[in-house]
């Protein structure tokens, strides 16, 4: 089997199960923000964010856990107390995204096959 047979296929899977996402605001007040987080609706666990604190800083992590209790969202080395947050970005899919991404991979599958194609007649 040659090493073209197995990539081509390979690529295109990849392609296929690629997906795209883009970071979406939550407009509202920051008490709002806040009360949305404390009640469970935003973030989710396993879920992407990007949160603003009343400092100005932004970190972008993926959250662990929520405690409502401690007040707190935690992600991988990264805790922000609840209280601090004063905007919230959401990962959200991004259907454009992902068929761009589709559509120019099997453009650049197809330009691959027609670049390889005389050297594998040959």
């Amino acid at each position: 089997m040659k090493k073209t047979d197995t990539a081509l296929p390979l690529l295109a899977l990849i392609s296929c199960l690629s997906a795209c996402s883009t970071l979406k605001p939550i407009e509202m007040p920051a008490t709002e923000v806040q009360g949305m987080i404390l009640s469970g609706e935003i973030p989710l666990q396993g879920e992407s964010i990007k949160v603003v604190t009343s400092d100005g800083k932004s970190q972008k992590f993926r959250v662990t856990e929520v405690d409502a209790e401690a007040r707190l969202i935690r992600g991988r080395n990264v805790t922000v107390p609840i209280d601090d947050v004063v905007a919230i970005e959401t990962a959200e899919f991004s259907i454009g995204k992902t068929a761009l991404l589709a559509g120019g991979s099997y453009v650049l599958l197809a330009l691959l096959a027609i670049a390889i194609a005389p050297a594998l007649i040959l």
